[in-house]
């Protein structure tokens, strides 16, 4: 697994409870803009402008590490 896919895991996992802004993901994740507004994988929406939420693929990804 490579070091992008951990950070994406990480800022997926902490969308889980809800929708939160790159700023507060940022803590966690150095690279949490980029990966959202990258979303590569697509796992993460934006919500509205800076809040963005996990899309059903994501939560399906991130749910069985659970």
């Amino acid at each position: 697994m490579t070091a992008y896919r951990q950070d994406c895991i990480v800022c997926a996992t902490s969308l889980l409870p809800g929708p939160q802004s790159p700023k507060q993901l940022k803590v966690l994740v150095a690279r949490a803009p980029a990966i959202l507004r990258n979303n590569v994988y697509g796992w993460f929406q934006r919500e509205s402008r800076g809040v963005y939420k996990l899309t059903e693929i994501g939560r399906a990804a991130v749910l069985p590490l659970h």
